[in-house]
C-alpha cells in the first residue's frame, strides 16, 4: 500500500460515525443492512466509472436491493422458523432449504470455487497481502464507505484499493454481517487476490 492509500485510509477514518441512540440495541445496528448497500448504489449512479468496476466485480444484482430497512418483526419470524441443523426455513406454506447455490442465484453471485480459510495465517502471507491485511484490519463500515466515496480510481493501485474497499463493504453490510461495526478477519482473505485491472 502506497502513501496515497494510507492517506485515503486516514481521511476515511477521520470521518466520525453518527452516534446511535442510547436506547437502541447496538448489536442489531450492524446486522444485514441492505438499505446501506442500496444507498451506496444511489451514490454510484453519479459515478459511472466506479459503477462500471462494481459491474465488473459481479455485484450487479445488488443494485436491485430496495432502499428500505428490513422489518425487524419479519426477521424475527424468519429467525424463529430457521432450523440451524438442516439450514431450512419452515413456514406454513413450505420448508425452504437454504443452500449457497440458491443464495448465489438470488443475488446473482457465483457460488462456485473453493471456500476461503476462516483463519488467516499471517506468517504465510506475501508482503503485499500482509500490507493489505494490516491496512483493513479492524476498519469500520463507515470508514469503508468513506474510502469508496473519496478514493479515486485513476491508477491501478487506487483501483485495487477501491475494489477491496467495496468488497469488504458489501460483506460487512450484507453478505457477512456481524454484531460489531468493524471488519472481521473472516472477510479479509476475499480481497487478497486482486489482479491488475484491465483497461
Amino acid at each position: 500500500m502506497g502513501k496515497k492509500s494510507a492517506a485515503n485510509k486516514d481521511k476515511a477514518i477521520a470521518e466520525p460515525a453518527k452516534k446511535k441512540g442510547s436506547g437502541k440495541n447496538q448489536g442489531h445496528e450492524f446486522r444485514c443492512l441492505p438499505k446501506t448497500v442500496a444507498q451506496m448504489f444511489i451514490y454510484l449512479k453519479e459515478h459511472p466509472d466506479k459503477r462500471a468496476l462494481v459491474d465488473e466485480m459481479g455485484f450487479v444484482a445488488l443494485s436491485y436491493l430496495p432502499n428500505e430497512y428490513l422489518n425487524q418483526r419479519l426477521l424475527k419470524q424468519i429467525y424463529d422458523r430457521y432450523g440451524i441443523y438442516d439450514n431450512t426455513i419452515y413456514s406454513d406454506a413450505a420448508a425452504v432449504n437454504i443452500t449457497t447455490e440458491k443464495i448465489g442465484h438470488a443475488l446473482g453471485l457465483s457460488s462456485r470455487g473453493n471456500p476461503y480459510d476462516i483463519k488467516v495465517d499471517k506468517k504465510k502471507l506475501s508482503q503485499e497481502d500482509s500490507d493489505v491485511y494490516k491496512f483493513f484490519q479492524g476498519i469500520t463500515t463507515v470508514a469503508l464507505q468513506n474510502l469508496i466515496k473519496t478514493t479515486p480510481i485513476d491508477t491501478d493501485e487506487n483501483r485495487k484499493l477501491w475494489m477491496r474497499s467495496f468488497m469488504l463493504f458489501v460483506q460487512q453490510a450484507f453478505l457477512l454481517p456481524n454484531s460489531t461495526a468493524k471488519t472481521t478477519p473472516v472477510a479479509l482473505p476475499t480481497i487478497f487476490d486482486f489482479g491488475e485491472h484491465k483497461e
